[in-house]
């Protein structure tokens, strides 16, 4: 037995060279991967259940050796790893083993035969590394376990029958995970490890030890599979694109800062000549007041009326110049641009057609990248829908919408949108402007109008979710609409026949859904269910009588079901009122 432990331990080795091999053959020169790394962040991790099985193989050490020459047996194991990050893709785990294992006695002992079951549950600490390329894991293990013995005994002893006792098991296990094994297939390489580990047990049994020392070789399989080093590829091209984007607007401010040197460089040089013209002015001024002092008194009065006319020029002069360097340092201003095809229209239904906006935010005169800066998407009542925002840097060219919101849902049919960009320039440039604090909006932002957006549900199937409907209060009318209102009704309604007739032999069914004010069943169920219902059959007869053949349609009230805004959220109950279609084909 001794012999068997020891040419499965050897065959179990030299696997791993093997491997390594496979995989050292596709590379040369630098691409050689070291002997050995420990706590290598490569190597992939698990974070989730795994299932394995065990061969289990312990000889008896001290007063047990002289009972029984070996166990043999097989084992099941249940781990799950934690998911709390540590340093170098370590991991914290707990398990689960149930164990079988028969007893070999000793020739010459009081035992006749046995048998071992044991249950147990352990901690282990997983610390990554890998040998030729070969992503390995050491992964110590201290478990609890209790023993049931059935053992017979011989030579006159009494002690057979079931026996039970309480053992600690230190297993320093040693995975390997084939990984790097292309020939495998995916699924066998991203969830499968192979572990062998030494194994030392002590029992406590009743008022003395029992020690046993062997090795367990099997398979683990993760239900999840590896991750980890997957994302590696992706966190570097994140990176790279980050570093290039900061060479960018580094090499951007750069030039800024330079134009701004040859600005002020030019500056200086215009006040150089100024004092030299002045200088002249001066010295001319002098000459004419020595040849004036020789002349007549009506050549002084001359001279004099000269005199005043030149300081009123200089003091025009200085003035222009003011005016001019005031005129280098202006105000921020901002620009929302946005093409006026997507203004109107917008439908994100994913068919190729009016599916985004694109805003196009710019700022202009600012010297450095402002404090703070964000985009904001504002639904019909006013709430904010959808927010980009960034600080210590330039908003980007160009930022894309799909029509979702924050919260992952989307826009109703129908509505208006308002997009509003604001801007906190940098301390640099509000103290250049002589203010304490500013904030600088684009005045009444751009105005986003939905189209009738077709929602995919399913094959063939599409939703069209509507909140723009008016009706009398607590009635399916129409009557207190003003002539505007019913304008917009009348076009609404329009819009959707228009859109239902290219779906050709279609059913579509009008559901109506309403606020549950008092959370109440009987509420729901005595006023909201029949009035939505109400309100559903009007649409569609508003829309049967513009073409849809009335076999096509039905009307369903919904009363308070499917709420899209929770009691709570009281900003966003007026979303829970609406009208949906759902069209089947």
């Amino acid at each position: 037995m001794r012999r068997t432990f020891l040419a499965v331990a050897a065959l179990f080795l030299l696997a791993f060279p093997a491997a390594a091999k496979q995989t050292s053959a596709k590379t040369s020169g630098s691409d050689k991967p070291p002997a050995f790394v420990f706590l290598d962040p490569s190597v992939p991790v698990f974070s989730d259940f795994a299932v394995g099985g065990f061969l289990t193989n312990q000889y008896g050490l001290g007063e047990w050796g002289k009972f029984a020459l070996t166990t043999l047996g097989l084992g099941l194991d249940l781990e799950y790893t934690l998911p709390i990050k540590f340093p170098k893709n370590m991991r914290l785990g707990i398990s689960q083993h149930v164990d079988y294992a028969h007893i070999f006695p000793k020739k010459g002992s009081n035992l006749k035969r046995g048998d071992d079951v044991s249950f147990s549950i352990g901690a282990f600490y997983r610390m990554p590394f890998s040998l030729f390329g070969q992503p390995f894991a050491f992964q110590p293990e201290i478990s609890y376990a209790i023993y049931l013995h059935n053992v017979d005994g011989q030579n006159l002893s009494k002690a057979s029958g079931w026996y039970s006792d309480q053992a600690l098991v230190f297993a320093p296990a040693l995975r390997w995970m084939p990984s790097k094994i292309s020939k495998l297939p995916e699924w066998a390489r991203n969830s499968f490890e192979i572990e062998f580990s030494p194994v030392y047990t002590i029992s406590v049994e009743h008022d003395h030890t029992l020690n046993q020392l062997g090795f367990r070789l099997g398979a683990v399989w993760h239900i999840k599979g590896a991750s980890g080093a997957k994302n590696d590829a992706k966190n570097d091209e994140a990176l790279a694109a980050s570093q290039a984007e900061k060479a960018r607007l580094e090499k951007a401010l750069d030039e800024e800062r330079k134009e701004k040197e040859r600005l002020q460089k030019e500056l200086e040089e215009s006040r150089a000549e100024q004092e030299r013209a002045k200088k002249l002015e001066e010295e001319r001024r002098a000459k004419e007041l020595e040849e004036q002092e020789r002349a007549k008194k009506l050549e002084e009065e001359e001279r004099r009326a000269k005199e005043l006319e030149e300081q009123e020029r200089a003091e025009a002069k200085k003035a222009q110049l003011k005016e001019s360097l005031e005129a280098v340092r202006k105000s921020p201003e901002l620009l929302l641009g946005v093409d006026k095809s997507e203004l109107t229209g917008f439908s994100p239904d994913g068919d190729g057609l009016n599916d985004t906006v694109t805003f196009r935010p710019a700022t202009n005169y600012m010297s450095a990248a402002p404090e703070s800066w964000s985009l904001v998407i504002y639904d019909p009542s006013g709430n904010p829908f959808k927010t980009w925002s960034g600080k210590n840097e330039f908003a980007p060219k160009e930022i894309v919408w799909d029509g979702i919101g924050d919260k992952g849902d989307a826009v109703f049919s129908e509505s208006a949108y308002k997009a509003v960009l604001n801007v906190v320039p940098c301390a640099a440039d509000r103290e250049l402007l002589g203010m304490d604090e500013m904030s600088a909006k684009v005045e009444g932002g751009v105005e986003i109008n939905s189209g009738i957006v077709l929602q995919k549900t399913g094959d063939n199937e599409w939703r069209v979710a509507m909140t723009k409907f008016r009706f009398d209060p607590n009635e399916a009318t129409f009557k207190q609409l003003n002539a505007e209102q019913k304008k917009d009704l009348d076009d609404t309604i329009s819009h959707l026949v228009d859109k239902f007739k290219k779906i050709s032999g279609a059913k579509i069914t009008v559901e109506g859904y309403a606020n549950n004010l008092s959370g109440t069943k009987e509420e729901n169920e005595n006023e909201l269910i029949p009035l939505s219902e109400k309100r559903a059959q009007a649409i569609m007869e508003l829309i049967a009588e513009r073409g849809i053949p009335r076999e096509s349609l039905d009307a369903k009230g919904m009363g308070d079901a499917n709420p899209i805004a929770s009691r709570e959220d009281r900003a966003n109950w007026w979303k829970n009122r609406r009208i949906e279609f759902l069209i089947k084909k």
